[in-house]
């Protein structure tokens, strides 16, 4: 189990962490298979705030490329939904 250890004691990350930062369910089945996702484009618009590029349409995966030219640097400006896109594009190149 991975914790953190903070001056007011230790802290783990919960599944209910997870699905909140990353907006998924996690009362329902479990997403282990593109192909059982019916517009892989369009989900990647929802949760990345962009679509992958013309190499990645297959959807495979998302190559870390693309996750690194379109998500890593933010700006000091940013809205929170290029926040939450960008947070999501992290766990992504995990």
């Amino acid at each position: 189990m991975h914790t953190f250890h903070f001056l007011c004691g230790e802290w783990t990350i919960t599944l209910e962490d997870v699905a909140i930062q990353l907006g998924l369910s996690v009362d329902n089945d479990a997403v282990t298979d593109s192909r059982h996702i019916v517009d892989p484009t369009s989900l990647c618009y929802d949760l990345l705030g962009c679509p992958p590029d013309d190499s990645t349409t297959k959807f495979t995966g998302l190559k870390f490329l693309w996750l690194k030219e379109n998500f890593e640097t933010l700006s000091n400006y940013a809205t929170e939904r290029e926040k939450m896109s960008a947070a999501r594009a992290y766990y992504c190149s995990f």
